[in-house]
């Protein structure tokens, strides 16, 4: 599904694709790479706690 995804964007003219996924979801970070993505930013995030 994920290929015949990128494969109708391609054909819309679309040249660039970007996936969000947890850093914790190797498996699914593992697909993503497996269909041709790679890694291309680092989101960082802190939880703000009040007291």
């Amino acid at each position: 599904m994920v290929i015949l995804s990128v494969e109708r964007f391609h054909q819309m003219g679309v040249n660039q694709i970007r996936l969000d996924t947890a850093v914790v979801n190797e498996v699914v970070r593992r697909l993503f790479a497996s269909c041709g993505f790679r890694a291309s930013t680092i989101e960082m995030l802190i939880e703000v706690i009040s007291h």
